[in-house]
């Protein structure tokens, strides 16, 4: 009987870690596929800007 409750808590810990990794996986997913437009032009923002620089004289 002890072994019982042992193996549900088991498989429900197991349950629960490879949805939280399945959610993990599918957002990693979205963000790749789909809003990669909007991260990339973030990025292009980010990384290319003109900042004059004035020489000491």
């Amino acid at each position: 009987m002890f072994n019982r409750k042992i193996d549900s808590r088991i498989k429900l810990v197991l349950i629960f870690f490879i949805s939280f990794f399945i959610v993990i996986f599918l957002k990693i997913i979205y963000i790749e596929m789909i809003d990669y437009k909007k991260l990339s032009s973030l990025a292009t923002d980010l990384w290319s800007r003109d900042l004059p620089i004035e020489a000491n004289l």
